[in-house]
């Protein structure tokens, strides 16, 4: 079967769009405050699904993460990763275009987002991770010997790794995995 971009962008807007997504936002939300003392203020959500601008820098949506002791404020943007199929893995796209060598959402230096939020629809298993922690992993070959796998799309491949969560937890450890309803 053949991966195209367009689709995939389409699929994930319109699970956006249903809102589809917030169960697994409300029940992250639930975690940051029993575990970390911190929030999202859902005030301050800003979705970026439809800003071309923003999408080029690999953030669909944004908001104020609040610790509740202090009362400090960071606004944290994350991007989207949604998975159709039940996988217990962490996809992590190395490169986008192989014809050019465009670098994959993991790795290019022009991506600007805090967190990745991987929502798997099947299992509603949740893996966020800090962009910069998986990007340093990868960059520095903490995951050299996993074999870099190709999506076939029109006239080009994109390449991933699958990581085990065991192994993505090592060496970004700042990584949350939970399952949501």
């Amino acid at each position: 079967m053949t991966h195209t971009f367009k689709k995939s962008l389409s699929k994930e807007q319109e699970l956006i769009k249903e809102k589809k997504h917030l169960p697994a936002l409300k029940f992250l939300n639930k975690l940051l405050r029993e575990r970390y003392g911190c929030y999202f203020d859902c005030e301050t959500y800003v979705d970026y699904s439809f800003d071309r601008e923003k999408q080029k820098q690999g953030i669909d949506a944004g908001c104020d993460l609040v610790c509740i002791k202090t009362n400090e404020r960071m606004f944290v943007t994350w991007d989207y990763k949604f998975r159709f199929v039940s996988f217990s893995d962490f996809l992590a796209e190395t490169v986008s275009v192989d014809k050019n060598g465009t670098p994959g959402w993991a790795v290019d230096p022009n991506k600007t987002n805090d967190l990745i939020i991987n929502i798997n629809v099947v299992t509603k298993r949740v893996i966020v991770v800090s962009r910069k922690e998986l990007r340093d992993a990868i960059i520095s070959k903490k995951f050299s010997n996993i074999e870099e796998k190709k999506s076939p799309n029109k006239g080009y491949n994109t390449k991933f790794i699958a990581i085990p969560i065991t192994t993505l937890q090592q060496y970004c450890p700042k990584t949350l995995t939970f399952t949501y309803d």
